[in-house]
């Protein structure tokens, strides 16, 4: 019989992980082993996490380390046999989340910074555009009150990176995902409920959206970076809020001047 080994996969619920799908204990240590085990295989090894509601009380870290060849990442996958998606849920009022002007995720993607690449020194050790192979796919994310400062997932990437087939509900916190994948990657099948904005793509390139619904964020639906020279597209969507504008687009380089934006493409504007 084949088993999750065979082709390639780690569940975070088996030994020696065993983490807790019911929500009682807290299964942030178990999951980052599992994360950290998958990679240190080095050999593109997916994280599998099987339907249920895992407690996080602290960031999950998906770091990339600077290596040549750039073809191995973190890959974590959702489970389809349950009746409903995989959850990370963070602690109402967790240690380190209540402070709006420095966002903490729930889980990050990043890769080290090398001098070659090129740093981006706003975001410590992140660097974007060396970012690849990272995979999120299958996992709804909760964020719990008291924690304004709050981001349900990080993804500063580029080439073949994805974030697919997820629903934040930030009941307090800063974004539902802050920075996402740029150049040849998928952000497609999203859907965020409150935050202050929905999504921050300040630190992304040329991002292409495809199936996205934002709902009732406090401040901008969406705040985003545009790039110099071609329009970014926006296709599938739903966006819901209380009131307009719902999105403020910033111009490469940081001014509010207007330049190459979005197309817009088969979706609504509710207000």
């Amino acid at each position: 019989m084949t088993t999750l080994a065979d082709i390639g996969g780690i569940s975070v619920t088996d030994a020696p992980y065993n983490a807790d799908p019911t929500g009682s204990a807290d299964s942030t240590s178990a999951i980052q082993s599992a994360i950290d085990a998958a990679y240190t295989l080095n050999n593109m090894r997916f994280v599998l996490f099987p339907s249920g509601t895992y407690r996080i009380t602290n960031q999950l870290n998906c770091f990339e380390i600077h290596r040549n060849p750039r073809d191995h990442g973190h890959l974590l996958y959702g489970s389809t046999a349950g009746s409903a998606r995989p959850k990370l849920k963070l602690d109402n009022n967790a240690s380190g989340y209540n402070t709006p002007s420095s966002p903490k995720a729930v889980i990050r993607f990043w890769r080290q910074c090398h001098p070659v690449e090129g740093c981006d020194n706003s975001i410590p050790d992140e660097t974007a555009g060396a970012n690849f192979d990272q995979t999120f796919r299958g996992i709804d994310i909760e964020v719990g009150t008291g924690n304004s400062g709050a981001v349900g997932l990080q993804f500063a990437g580029a080439q073949m990176c994805a974030i697919e087939d997820t629903k934040s509900v930030m009941n307090s916190g800063y974004a539902g995902i802050r920075s996402v994948p740029g150049v040849m990657s998928c952000i497609s099948n999203i859907h965020i409920v409150g935050g202050t904005y929905g999504i921050d793509g300040l630190k992304t390139d040329h991002p292409a959206y495809v199936g996205i619904t934002l709902e009732n964020q406090a401040t901008y639906a969406l705040y985003q970076m545009i790039g110099n020279n071609d329009d970014q597209p926006f296709c599938g969507f739903r966006i819901i809020k209380a009131a307009a504008p719902a999105i403020l687009t910033v111009q490469h380089g940081g001014s509010d001047t207007y330049g190459p934006g979005f197309t817009f493409v088969d979706g609504t504007f509710e207000f």
